[in-house]
Formats: C-alpha cells, structure tokens, sequence
C-alpha cells in the first residue's frame, strides 16, 4: 500500500509540473499586452516599461518560469497586478466560497443520486425506470449555463421571485447570514451532477443485483431490503468512491460557470474576471489551485477504493 502511495504521489507531481508548464504557456499566450490591459491605452510609454518591470514581464519567458515555481515552491503565489492583493489570500477567501456551494451541493446531490439510482435498479425496466433514465438524460443534455438560467426563470424572475438572480455579496458577513443567494447556485450544481451519479449507481446496482453472491442471497431467504442495502448497495462502494471523485472534479469546473452566471464571488469567476483582466497572476494561481484539487482528488479516491476493495487490495500488496 505503501508502495502505491509514493507511485501515486510522483505521478502525480510530475502530471502537476506538466500541467503547471502548459498553464504557464498558455497564460503567456493570451493575446494583448498585460501592461496595456492594466494601465489602459492611455498609459505613456514610460508608466508601461515601469510596470512590465515591476512584474517582471520584460525577462525572458523561461526564466518567469522558473521563478514562478521557485515562488510557488515557497508558497508563494504572487500579487494580483490589478488589485495588488497577494493572489494567495485571493484564492483562500475566495476558495472558501466556492467549496461551500461545492459542500452543500455534494452534500444534497450524491445522497439523492444514489437513492435515485438504487430505486431505478430496483425497479428496472418499469415505468418508473424508465421516466428516471429519460430524466437524467435529458438533464444531462442541458448545458451548465442553460441550467442555470432556467433556474433563474423558474425562481426568480418569470415564473416565482422566491430568490435572488444574483449573487450581491457582502464580505463583511457570514456567507450563511447571505444563505438565500446560494440557493440557486446551488440548485444548478446539484442538477448538473445529479443524472451522472444516478445513472452510474443505477448501472453499478443491476450489475451486483444480478451477481451469484445476490442470487444465493435471495436463496436463503434474506428479505429483498437487506439484499439491496446489506449485500448490493455495499459492494457498490469503489463505484461509489469513484463517483463521488468524478463528482467533486466535475463540479470544480462547472463552478466557473455557474459563478459567473450568478456573478458569485467564488474561485471560478476570480479565474474569469483575471482572464478579462489580463491578470496572469491571478491566472496562473486558480488555474494550479484547480489541477491540485483535480490531482488530489483522484489520488485520494484511488486509494480509497483501494482500501475497501479486498481483491485490490491483496493485488497491491502481493
């Protein structure tokens, strides 16, 4: 296990140095001048040579790079060049928020997933299944953005003005004082994860229910609610896992969207308004915060699986 451990962690740090390299070129790529974009068209030819000094912008691009990771090795995330903030504090406050819609909706969205799956595995090819299967489908063919628009229509402006269509936050409150602007983003981070768990688990379940260990289970006459939840719903464990780190990866990338939609001030529309912004730093440091998330993750839910799982676990320790 040990053994796995350190080969996850060393892939893991070289996909990081290759991820942390194309983030990097592809920041430098960006098209416009990061100076100008700054200080406006206005600026004089002095205050832009200044300023592309300050930040570094006149060295050779290698050698940004290599001082990027050396900082970045230090914990040092760099300072945003619009608002001069130090881009780490940036990504904790704002991270912070983006992990409590990510909580409330993994919080809401995988236990009713997986009660919908189940129940549709049970009850498979029935009415019921069906019109769940076609549900799930239908939502899944909904974009992120579109999603969240309809939520808006529905709730807050055509149909019900239950709750605000945009995110006005106040920094100097609790986020939970401010609860209603969360509902909607929310809602939308919930019905877009909420087809991809019910459809994975309801797919996982038909395959254990049809399995001998279930058949010889039913045999001995142990009541049907004991087989789905006792022995069916607890072999779907590694599947479970690796749904629920599919979901959190998924729901990093569809934060973007959906804060930007709702204008909520989490990491996601910090990475949007930096790209408008030209602020590479800012950049540079969410798009990283966002592979670490995505690499962790996936580390951590294999060795989970790894764990509960007894024929891989003997596998790897052989």
């Amino acid at each position: 296990m040990l053994k796995m451990l350190v080969g996850r962690l060393g892939s893991g740090a070289v996909t990081l140095m290759l991820v942390s390299l194309i983030i990097y070129l592809a920041t430098i790529a960006l098209p416009g001048d990061a100076a100008v974009a700054v200080l406006g068209k206005t600026a004089t030819p002095e205050s832009l040579a200044a300023f592309r000094a300050e930040h570094h912008l006149d060295q050779p691009a290698a050698l940004r790079y290599l001082a990027w990771i050396g900082d970045l090795a230090t914990g040092d995330f760099g300072v945003s060049v619009v608002s001069g903030e130090p881009a780490g504090d940036l990504m904790v406050s704002r991270g912070l928020r983006t992990l409590t819609l990510m909580a409330f909706a993994v919080v809401i969205g995988f236990p009713l997933g997986t009660a919908i799956g189940v129940f549709a595995a049970v009850r498979r090819n029935s009415p019921a299944d069906h019109a769940i299967s076609l549900t799930m489908l239908v939502i899944t063919g909904i974009p992120e953005f579109a999603l969240a628009v309809l939520t808006v229509l529905v709730l807050s402006t055509t149909v019900f003005q239950l709750f605000p269509a945009v995110s006005i936050y106040n920094a100097d409150q609790s986020i939970f004082a401010q609860f209603d602007m969360l509902v909607l983003p929310i809602l939308t981070l919930v019905l877009t994860i909420l087809p991809y768990i019910a459809l994975t688990i309801r797919a996982s379940m038909i395959e254990i229910l049809d399995s001998d260990f279930v058949a010889m289970a039913r045999l001995k006459g142990v009541p049907e609610g004991r087989v789905v939840l006792r022995h069916a719903l607890a072999n779907a464990a590694g599947p479970l896992i690796q749904v629920f780190a599919v979901t959190l990866v998924y729901m990093a990338g569809g934060a973007i969207i959906v804060e930007t939609v709702f204008q909520f001030p989490g990491l996601g529309s910090a990475l949007v308004e930096a790209v408008r912004n030209r602020d590479l730093v800012v950049v540079q440091a969410t798009t990283l915060v966002l592979a670490i998330i995505y690499i962790g993750v996936n580390i951590l839910a294999d060795l989970v699986v790894v764990a509960l799982t007894p024929r891989l676990r003997t596998k790897v320790t052989a």
